[in-house]
């Protein structure tokens, strides 16, 4: 009990502090037990929220919805070590794969360049529902998104090529969902970075699915569906190194279970797409 003092000592319990949310996980992380702690749904969008802990900290999520902010990887990625996304649950997807339900979801792509960052319970939605409504008319699969770059879902990404790998990425249930199969872009990116962990981590739909072009990573349960291109990548390129990546278990499938999708997915070329050179 964490409003007591007797016994909770040995799982860092600190007296006289409010844990709001009951939530063990989001208090006994040692990274992040001294740095604030902010609640999504007092700012208008993550990128309001993140900017209220600039030195590092925790962005709780209660399960609804939110906005992400306008994010582009070249100039306005979000660059803020230490910063936790923390969900209260995570969400799934809905029978026809038009949105996230059910959870923590954030509407529109997330684009991040930072030192430890860990995302836990998270969607990030940028599937037809949210895109239909925020960019009537847009074409996914030939144009670019208004603020700049692809369609993307979730990226932790290089704003140019040559730097120095950032360092320390965990994603734990986290979903990354795109407008169809043809969207371009990537559900999932992460690169530039050593040090990571991905645990139970999916994208739905967009020419790429889940790419790892990173260094010292460990993945267990990947999953990605209905991709045009690239079910999982690793890889090296001129945005980061690549190498000692463990993947565990990896599923590639044309549609998620008991789906029926409001689009026609394609069957990715490649489930599997491994640089020899990585």
């Amino acid at each position: 009990d964490l409003k007591k003092e007797e016994g909770a000592g040995l799982v860092g319990y600190q007296p006289g502090m409010d844990y709001p949310y009951g939530s063990v996980g989001a208090y006994l992380n040692a990274s992040y037990a001294m740095l604030p702690t902010v609640n999504i749904a007092n700012y208008s969008s993550l990128k309001e929220a993140i900017a209220a802990i600039p030195s590092g900290g925790t962005v709780y999520v209660p399960a609804a919805r939110y906005e992400s902010g306008k994010w582009n990887v070249n100039a306005d990625s979000m660059n803020v070590d230490n910063v936790r996304i923390l969900g209260e649950r995570a969400p799934t997807w809905n029978s026809t794969l038009t949105r996230l339900i059910g959870g923590s979801v954030i509407g529109g792509r997330f684009i991040a360049w930072a030192n430890n960052l860990t995302i836990e319970n998270i969607g990030f939605d940028n599937g037809r529902d949210y895109i239909n409504s925020k960019y009537p008319g847009a074409d996914t699969t030939t144009a670019s998104h208004p603020d700049g770059n692809t369609w993307d879902a979730f990226v932790h990404g290089a704003p140019s090529t040559g730097l120095e790998q950032r360092n320390g990425l965990v994603l734990r249930n986290v979903i990354g969902l795109m407008y169809t199969s043809q969207a371009l872009g990537h559900a999932i990116l992460t690169e530039g970075y050593s040090h990571g962990r991905l645990d139970n981590v999916t994208g739905i739909g967009g020419s790429h699915g889940v790419i790892i072009k990173a260094s010292d990573v460990v993945a267990t349960g990947i999953f990605a569906y209905c991709q045009s291109k690239n079910g999982l990548i690793i890889k090296a390129d001129g945005s980061s190194n690549c190498g000692n990546v463990f993947v565990h278990d990896f599923t590639y499938a044309y549609k998620p279970r008991n789906t029926s999708p409001w689009f026609e997915p394609a069957y990715a070329e490649h489930g599997v797409d491994i640089d020899p050179n990585a």
